[in-house]
């Protein structure tokens, strides 16, 4: 009877060792590639790729509009370090902003107003995006109003 009772014990034990665990370890998937022969190991816990933290940019790059937009926004999917982050525009050499650049109250998205009377042309966004996590990521795109 008493063994009984230490091997439900200790099947009770090693249930809940092995639920903390998956809870504090590192999930990992193996992935064979179906190509290859070589097996990847994906690590939730990695961070994700500045692609994919970026979720949309206003106006997209390389995009051609008729006028001149009120804002640029940079959109993220996690968020974003408000005393880290910059984004800057220039057009024609100028600095077209308007104000201060303004974060979402979630802080996943950053957005600078541009002056009403900002000129038409080619404008370059350069943006140096700062994450909670710690992690930054530069980059810039370029949109042309006509």
């Amino acid at each position: 009877m008493k063994k009984r009772y230490w091997i439900i014990g200790t099947l009770l034990v090693a249930t809940l060792l092995y639920i903390a665990l998956s809870k504090i370890l590192p999930v990992r998937e193996a992935v064979r590639s179906e190509s290859s022969q070589t097996i990847q190991i994906l690590d939730e816990t990695q961070p994700t790729t500045t692609a994919q933290r970026i979720v949309r940019t206003t106006p997209d790059p390389k995009s051609t509009l008729n006028r001149v937009p009120n804002s640029i926004e940079i959109e993220t999917s996690q968020p974003l370090s408000r005393n880290q982050s910059t984004l800057n525009v220039t057009v024609n050499s100028k600095n077209p902003a308007d104000s201060d650049l303004e974060f979402s109250l979630d802080n996943l998205a950053m957005r600078q107003t541009l002056r009403a009377d900002a000129p038409t042309g080619t404008y370059t966004v350069e943006y140096h995006a700062c994450w909670t996590d710690g992690n930054c990521s530069n980059s810039s795109f370029q949109f042309t109003t006509n």
